[in-house]
């Protein structure tokens, strides 16, 4: 007869050796909690629970995409220490996300001060900060795109947030490197993770293919050549021909066999301005082209540095007749014509003196210069943009710019504009401007003044959000539409989904004009809807002007989750915010839907 451990008492995995134990504890089917009550039952199960090694992979089954920044970190960590200060960490996310709806939703732009929770468990360390991350990233690119709404409107709002802010960091490590430390490469590889909260950048792919190019070239180069042997990475002493060799071999590598070449008829187009992208499709603008070549060139032991042209970039070259030793003569490298070689009379020949002759145009700029000039160009493009991200550049580019250059009074008190205009980062803004360190009275009056001018502002828009006006549909019995439904406009055709209503036009009499409302037949004096539009804009409908559309589509508009929390495929149900100021309208939308539009 079998005798049951229930029947004796007798436990036979206490008899197993700690290896076994240890391997059965690291399977991924037990969780940390479950190695936790396992190490309580006895004193030889804590000692085998508390080893350093189970805890590293527990850590890393559960939360795989850490693994590379802990090779960053400390190499030999206490595991266990870290694992209790990880676990809690999706939680605290969770409950900030979370309650983001309640804190924020008459807000017109989320304040970074909603996330310094996030920010400040980001900031904790390499691992905190990625692991944050990774669960923000959870949230936003969740599998089901239609739910969930509005954790993932707030949930991108933070990751932006968390980003930019370790971002911050990191650029400030890179600047306060020596100028000859600063590398362009690594430059503008934070530059596009400055642009990029929503994607990784492959910074070491990037990287290895550079050095790709560089290995390239240099086995066209013959062997008695000083660069000919192992990696540079820095100035090399050699001929003026012998130079020329280097620029002739990666010309032929970059030009010639792998095709990279200005982008001359799609100039602005923002991935122009991204390295990963310009390795990609082997396109670019003269500044990125620039950096490329810089970087691979340099591998080969010539090193060139950057020149600010108006209206083009280039790289200048101290050529010497004899090595280093005469004193040198500059020319000029330009990436986007191929790395043709040009002094300055053959430069201005090429059109690029067209801005008159200045000496400072030939002097060679600091690399935050280069990038500051980088953020310009997305930041006109982005101008010219008809998108909902345009604004969002723009603001990327100031807020780049302030980093950059914290010192420079006029840099700063732009940004500080820029937010308050979008009445938005208002105490971001006033420990903004008490940092700037004003060297004139005029300075200190334009700090006085902008101090008073965000109070106000912060101050008015205190007061809007106390307000909230809750529409019954018993008083409003004109009403025909309600919130989520989905919409078409009878004259311009677009497709939109309501967020608002009112019983009559309550936009001023100028806008009425503007817009044609004094033509249409029942004038202001009918409902008017808030409707987002599927082109990411925001208008304002007279209720003849809507009619019910006759399939249902998702409106992909950037505000879709402030608003609602879930797209039916028939209609849009509101979020717990907007359905107490429309209190009526979820059961009447519901029950319309399910009539117009059967399963």
């Amino acid at each position: 007869m079998e005798v049951g451990v229930e029947k004796c008492g007798f436990n036979h995995f206490v008899f197993l050796p700690t290896e076994v134990i240890s391997l059965i504890l690291k399977n991924t089917e037990l969780s940390f909690s479950d190695v936790v009550t396992f190490g309580k039952t006895c004193k030889r199960f804590v000692e085998i629970t508390s080893d350093n090694e189970l805890w590293k992979v527990k850590l890393f089954t559960r939360w795989p995409s850490l693994l590379k920044s802990a090779n960053e970190t400390d190499p030999t960590p206490t595991w266990l220490n870290l694992c209790k200060k990880l676990y809690p960490i999706p939680a605290k996310v969770n409950d900030v996300i979370m309650g983001l709806s309640a804190k924020c939703f008459h807000q017109d732009e989320v304040s970074y001060c909603s996330f310094r929770q996030l920010k400040d468990l980001s900031a904790n360390g390499l691992m905190h900060h990625h692991l944050v991350i990774n669960t923000l990233m959870n949230k936003v690119f969740d599998e089901d795109e239609d739910k969930n709404l509005t954790e993932k409107y707030y949930a991108k709002k933070a990751l932006r947030c968390v980003h930019h802010s370790h971002m911050k960091q990191e650029w400030w490590k890179y600047i306060a490197l020596p100028i000859e430390q600063q590398s362009l490469l690594e430059g503008a590889l934070l530059f596009e993770k400055w642009y990029s909260p929503f994607r990784i950048v492959d910074c070491d792919k990037i990287r290895s293919e550079v050095t790709e190019i560089a290995n390239q070239g240099r086995r066209k180069l013959k062997p008695e050549h000083p660069c000919y042997h192992g990696n540079i990475e820095g100035a090399v002493e050699m001929t003026p021909d012998q130079c020329y060799e280097v620029f002739d071999a990666v010309n032929e590598v970059m030009y010639k066999e792998m095709g990279f070449k200005g982008n001359k008829d799609d100039y602005y187009n923002k991935n122009n301005s991204f390295m990963s992208k310009v390795m990609t499709t082997k396109l670019g603008i003269p500044i990125t082209l620039c950096i490329l070549y810089q970087a691979v060139v340099q591998k080969l032991g010539v090193v060139l540095r950057p020149v600010n042209f108006p209206g083009h970039f280039m790289l200048s070259w101290n050529y010497t007749s004899d090595g280093f030793k005469e004193t040198p003569t500059i020319l000029y490298i330009d990436a986007f014509r191929k790395g043709n070689v040009m002094t300055m009379a053959e430069t201005l020949m090429q059109g690029l003196g067209q801005h008159g002759f200045n000496p400072d145009y030939c002097q060679t700029c600091a690399p935050s210069d280069v990038f500051k000039r980088m953020a310009a160009n997305i930041m006109h493009i982005s101008s010219q943009m008809m998108h909902h991200d345009s604004e969002t550049y723009s603001l990327y580019g100031e807020e780049l710019h302030a980093v950059l250059k914290p010192e420079d009074f006029e840099t700063v008190l732009q940004c500080v504009k820029v937010y308050v205009q979008r009445r938005v980062h208002f105490l971001e803004s006033l420990e903004m401007i008490r940092e700037i360190r004003p060297q004139t009275n005029r300075e200190a009056n334009g700090v006085r003044i902008m101090t008073g001018i965000i109070q106000e502002t912060m101050q008015q828009e205190e007061a809007r959000q106390e307000h909230t006006e809750v529409n019954r549909r018993e008083a409003n019995t004109g009403v025909t539409y309600s919130v989520g439904m989905v919409m078409r406009h009878v004259r311009y055709h677009y497709s939109c989904v309501i967020y608002g209503w009112d019983s009559v036009c309550k936009l001023s009499r100028q806008w009425q004009r503007q817009m044609g409302v004094d033509q249409l037949p029942n004038k202001e004096n009918q409902p008017f809807y808030n409707v987002l539009v599927s082109d990411s804009s925001s208008r304002y409908a007279a209720q003849e002007n809507l009619e019910y559309i006759d399939d249902p589509i998702a409106i992909t508009h950037p505000e879709i989750g402030r608003y609602f929390e879930e797209f039916t495929k028939k209609c849009y149900l509101p979020n717990t915010e907007l359905a107490k100021q429309y209190p009526d309208d979820a059961a009447v939308t519901t029950v319309k839907s399910s009539e117009l539009f059967t399963d």
